[in-house]
């Protein structure tokens, strides 16, 4: 249909939507959002998809100014840039949809709304309550539609042993199920493994109505930096190495990395979505320039 929203990144997140990005407290949400931000602001893909910055707000009720800059500071990121807003006093009591619309009247101009710790505005704080959670993320979709606006929220994910995990990576947001229920693309960013203290980090990408994509992170330098898949399935990578720039493949090739045909194509959803190779036909894929190292 022509008269789709734009969204604020092909795929990843619809426009006129609520998104939710979930992880642990030290998980890394903020840096990896703020990191995007950075690209998407400068129209650069992300993981592949095209960027289409609007005029945002980033209100936040997890951190301060002073947090905030200290965490511009961290990433290199000119504070300045942004339309922060953390509220203080009576603004923090107020309901996130009246703040919502305050804002929105003072800058009607605003697309795309950031709401880092959403869930802390709960109504009533019950956000294990299925019923309240659902009907509040449908209002504030109504909000979306209503001024043809954007939001993604930053909320927690439960910390848990390797062996309690969710095996739904859209589940294992803090709280009852309507979050993911009542959300479109969900984003889930947690340790590699719950058991050992590391700096990799799984990034998952859940839209509503497209695959998922995952994403191996590791902190450098006080950022977010992929990781190349290599280090952790080599069979298809290490495959990959061996096929010439611009050179044609298919799943006859592909076998001979002797992976099953089910993890081959999740290694190829993943490599398309990063820019290592491209679909040049019905089952037919080219590896693009410089794509492994």
């Amino acid at each position: 249909m022509s008269n789709r929203p734009t969204p604020i990144v092909d795929t990843i997140f619809p426009g006129q939507r609520v998104h939710l990005i979930g992880g642990a407290s030290g998980a890394g949400k903020t840096t990896w959002l703020m990191q995007m931000i950075e690209d998407w602001r400068q129209e650069k893909p992300i993981y592949g998809f095209p960027s289409h910055p609007v005029p945002f707000v980033y209100l936040s009720y997890d951190r301060d100014t002073d947090d905030f800059i200290d965490t511009c500071d961290r990433l290199k990121i000119d504070p300045n840039t942004y339309n922060f807003v953390s509220p203080i006093e009576k603004d923090f009591d107020l309901p996130l949809l009246m703040m919502l619309e305050k804002l929105h009247k003072a800058n009607p101009e605003t697309k795309l709304y950031i709401v880092e710790g959403i869930a802390s505005q709960t109504p009533d704080g019950k956000i294990n309550d299925q019923r309240i959670v659902g009907r509040w993320l449908r209002q504030l979709q109504a909000f979306c539609k209503r001024y043809g606006v954007t939001i993604i929220g930053v909320l927690h994910a439960a910390k848990t042993k390797e062996r309690d995990r969710y095996k739904e990576p859209r589940a294992r947001i803090a709280g009852c199920g309507a979050w993911a229920g009542y959300s479109s693309t969900v984003v889930i960013i947690e340790e590699e493994s719950a058991d050992t203290d590391s700096s990799i980090r799984e990034l998952m990408i859940l839209p509503r109505n497209d695959k998922k994509f995952s994403f191996t992170l590791d902190f450098k330098d006080g950022r977010l930096v992929e990781v190349d898949r290599i280090v952790k399935q080599p069979k298809f990578w290490q495959w990959l190495k061996t096929i010439a720039e611009g050179e044609i493949f298919g799943m006859e090739e592909m076998s001979q990395c002797g992976l099953s045909g089910s993890r081959i194509y999740n290694e190829i959803d993943s490599a398309v979505a990063r820019g290592k190779i491209e679909k040049v036909g019905r089952g037919k894929y080219c590896k693009k320039p410089d794509s492994v190292n």
